[in-house]
């Protein structure tokens, strides 16, 4: 299915085309016969793993409260890694986050009082961390601190526009964040 027509020295992406199977990384579904062709991304030995995932998020939580994740290393899933709405007082600290499929590695939708510090972030097909809290009309702060992370190596399948750190609303402490390869860094 093309969606726009395609232009000589315009970008394309092929999507799903076994004829297209020719680079390490790369994989083809065969829905039909419900087969996965994959084209490791390093040469695999008898003990090598694959690891697929069809979870969507590592971690859903609404209205969560209260909470620590420390030194957690979270890796493999198809949509956003850690997806918090409305958190409280919720921290995420140290530890990594790694292969994750969806908008972003984390996403925490109109935080209060939460802090995010000294995360990895990698290997990601969209963006890294996205917040929202606080009130622009009345400027109440969010209180939400996100600090001495490291981004990299994001916006693998979306590549434009995506944003190691991407924030909204008003009172968010952001310092002190290293964001690098990534194809707008």
């Amino acid at each position: 299915r093309i969606l726009y027509e395609l232009t000589n020295g315009a970008r394309y992406y092929v999507l799903n085309l076994l004829q297209e199977l020719d680079a390490p990384g790369e994989y083809y579904i065969d829905r039909k016969r419900r087969l996965l062709y994959v084209y490791p991304p390093v040469p695999m030995s008898a003990e090598s793993e694959i690891v697929v995932s069809a979870i969507e998020n590592l971690v859903r939580a609404d209205h969560l409260t209260d909470t620590s994740f420390v030194d957690i290393v979270w890796s493999t899933s198809r949509g956003t890694g850690l997806n918090f709405s409305s958190p409280s007082r919720v921290e995420i600290i140290g530890g990594s986050i790694s292969n994750v499929g969806g908008a972003e590695a984390i996403l925490l939708k109109n935080a209060t009082d939460c802090r995010i510090r000294n995360v990895t972030i990698s290997d990601c097909n969209c963006g890294g961390i996205n917040v929202t809290g606080g009130d622009r009309r009345t400027l109440a702060s969010s209180k939400t601190e996100l600090s001495h992370n490291h981004i990299a190596n994001f916006a693998k399948w979306k590549r434009t526009y995506m944003a190691g750190i991407l924030f909204g609303g008003c009172g968010h402490v952001i310092s002190n964040n290293t964001v690098a390869h990534a194809p707008h860094t």
